[in-house]
């Protein structure tokens, strides 16, 4: 299935945030890219997923393979909220995805945004403890037709360094940090999806 515009364009928005972040912490050579690429479940190389966008350090830690993700973003618009936390399950699956953040998008025509931060508890979850994983952030953007009032519950958005890097903060760096995605940047994420026909294709 060919992915709608407005999809592709919610990973965008979110890829784009978290490449700036990366960047500003001056780690973009330390950081590789998963874009059209599968990953293969540990327990099974037959079973392959592809993520909508997904990055990992080049040299992860102990416990870790460079050959997949620490962090997967996954977009829905035809797909379930439920389907879609399966996935985001599946991506910190210590015999799965083994990543150790999933953000998951859903993407409807109310219209609303609901984003679901998934992740695996470090050190614990990274024994293979696949109860491990929790929803840790559910944030819900939704805007009123009548009035074009947009409300954010949930913000802000954080993605935690440790996450991504899975060590953490150098405690001599002011740059090293979480992405912390504020009320207002989610709005314009939000408004820049919904213009791309969201709202009024009659599909």
């Amino acid at each position: 299935m060919v992915p709608l515009p407005e999809h592709g364009l919610a990973a965008g928005e979110l890829a784009g945030d978290i490449h700036t972040w990366i960047v500003e912490m001056k780690l973009r050579s330390h950081i590789r890219q998963w874009l059209g690429s599968g990953v293969s479940a540990k327990d099974d190389k037959s079973e392959q997923r592809v993520p909508d966008y997904a990055m990992g350090p080049k040299r992860p830690p102990s416990g870790h393979s460079k050959d997949r993700p620490t962090l997967v973003v996954e977009i829905g618009r035809t797909q379930s909220l439920p389907s879609l936390g399966e996935d985001g399950r599946w991506w910190l699956n210590p015999t799965k995805g083994d990543a150790n953040i999933c953000i998951t998008c859903k993407l409807d025509r109310t219209p609303r945004l609901v984003i679901d931060v998934w992740e695996r508890n470090i050190p614990k979850g990274r024994d293979g403890d696949k109860d491990d994983i929790t929803r840790a952030q559910h944030l819900i953007i939704t805007k009123n037709k009548k009035t074009d009032d947009i409300v954010v519950r949930g913000a802000p958005m954080i993605i935690k360094f440790s996450h991504l890097m899975g060590r953490n903060p150098d405690e001599s760096s002011t740059k090293e940090k979480d992405l912390v995605i504020e009320e207002e940047r989610l709005k314009e994420i939000a408004i820049s999806i919904w213009e791309e026909g969201l709202i009024d294709r009659k599909d």
